[in-house]
């Protein structure tokens, strides 16, 4: 069942949202789906309301059944501005869902490619760890070697995405559970130009 909040939200009736809230709503509460407001807010990218929430209350780090929080779903889903106010209020940017990945693991491998790289440069400027593991052993350059949305060869966005890592001593030959490198994701998904740029910043297997 979706929670009248989360729906007045998801809708974006924003005025039938902060009269839900005058009468008593929970700025916290969750549906069946384990979705909040906050998250309602964010996936609709209206910043003065997702600003209200957590002025009103609204728990930053809020996270779902699989851990994700609303940090992790901006990051994945390529929301700058959103993710922006929600480091402002604080928000964990080393957080890990329920498969150990980062914010930094999910922009590596977004579901909106179109502000990528500059959610890696906020994330990485406010201290993100470009080495941090996820369950799997990977790396975020791991996820930004073999990732392009559709699985259709990479992006301009991906290659910059690797580049801004490496810049930020993400280690280049730095293996997973499988014992696989960056580089060798890259070939195994064909990303050439991905392989070629690890290639020329030393990558060696």
């Amino acid at each position: 069942m979706v929670a009248p909040l989360v729906a007045a939200l998801r809708g974006k009736y924003f005025q039938i949202a902060k009269l839900l809230h005058r009468h008593g709503a929970e700025v916290d509460v969750r549906d069946s789906d384990e979705r909040t407001p906050l998250r309602a807010a964010c996936r609709a990218e209206v910043l003065d309301i997702v600003q209200w929430l957590l002025n009103h209350g609204a728990d930053v780090n809020i996270q779902n059944k699989e851990l994700w929080t609303p940090l992790h779903s901006a990051a994945n889903g390529g929301r700058l501005e959103v993710l922006k106010v929600l480091i402002e209020h604080h928000a964990d940017i080393h957080m890990r869902t329920s498969h150990g990945k980062s914010p930094l693991h999910l922009a590596a491998s977004p579901d909106d490619e179109d502000d990528q790289v500059d959610v890696m440069q906020v994330l990485l400027d406010h201290g993100a760890d470009p080495n941090a593991r996820d369950n799997d052993n990977s790396t975020p350059l791991h996820h930004s070697s073999w990732w392009a949305k559709g699985h259709l060869g990479p992006r301009k966005g991906t290659v910059e995405g690797t580049r801004l890592l490496l810049k930020h001593g993400a280690i280049i030959d730095a293996e997973d559970n499988e014992g696989r490198t960056p580089l060798q994701l890259a070939l195994e998904h064909e990303r050439d130009e991905i392989a070629t740029c690890l290639k020329e910043h030393g990558a060696t297997r």
